[in-house]
């Protein structure tokens, strides 16, 4: 199951999380490249639809995926003008109401980080694809010296001390790459899109502090409040001032997973 489906608005989600637009064109180059023209793709854990807008804009045809009927109604609202088939459903990612072998190609960005069972997810985006085709696991890479990315590095170390995090939690791509493999799936590392932004330790530090991601709102308050006071102090001995930003590199990487040519049916 699903850790908990993003508390506040679509249009906040879609306005934080939007990729910069030199960005998305990058990207959309790169979808371009590993899908084949005319291809069915699948976007599971659509959210907004920041992936499959470029889809739609590549002129694929897409179904979009999501625990969320509200996310999904924004994703629909704000798609491209133009007449790219979309389709929409709500569904948990671990159970798609797909027939197997139906797209060519699946897409999934942020995803598995919030599902308990995530190597059923795996399964279910492998098993609704054509032989040969590509699952195509969306990540963002923070350059592990920015200050504000160490904050976060320290604060899944305080939460795996205090154990808050469920033990079958995917926290590695080497962990992904370990289950694709399992299921004969070969894989390489594509960087689609690279740029540069400011941010400061504060900033991160709010973040968190507002329990904006669905798995930090499970932990209960008192907990949460010891461990994020742990996390503040720490911070403020190690940067001063916490409120000064500093520019760092982010890169959106594909780890593309080609199936097999050859799939033993699935029933469903």
């Amino acid at each position: 199951m699903n850790r908990g489906a993003y508390h506040r608005p679509p249009a906040d989600y879609a306005r934080t999380r939007a990729f910069p637009p030199q960005a998305e064109a990058q990207i959309a180059r790169s979808l371009r490249q590993a899908v084949p023209e005319g291809a069915r793709v699948v976007d599971i854990g659509a959210g907004t639809g920041r992936l499959t807008h470029l889809l739609l804009g590549e002129r694929f045809s897409v179904l979009a995926l999501d625990l969320s009927a509200a996310m999904l109604a924004y994703l629909l609202e704000n798609r491209p003008h133009n007449e790219a088939p979309l389709r929409l459903a709500v569904c948990d990612v671990t159970d798609l109401p797909v027939r197997s072998g139906t797209f060519h190609a699946a897409v999934s960005v942020h995803v598995l980080h919030l599902v308990a069972d995530w190597r059923t997810a795996l399964s279910e985006a492998l098993r609704v694809l054509v032989p040969g085709g590509v699952f195509l696991l969306g990540l963002t890479e923070h350059d592990p010296t920015d200050p504000a990315q160490q904050v976060a590095l320290q604060w899944k170390e305080i939460l795996r001390a205090h154990e808050t995090q469920a033990p079958d939690s995917v926290f590695a791509e080497e962990e992904v790459d370990r289950r694709m493999d399992f299921h004969g799936a070969s894989c390489r590392r594509v960087v689609a899109a690279e740029w540069w932004r400011w941010r400061s330790p504060a900033e991160q530090l709010q973040k968190i502090g507002e329990r904006m991601y669905p798995r930090f709102r499970q932990i209960p308050d008192e907990a949460f409040a010891q461990m994020y006071a742990q996390l503040q102090e720490w911070s403020r001995l190690r940067f001063h001032p916490l409120e000064k930003p500093s520019e760092s590199r982010v890169q959106f990487v594909w780890r593309v997973y080609r199936t097999q040519l050859s799939q033993t049916p699935d029933p469903r």
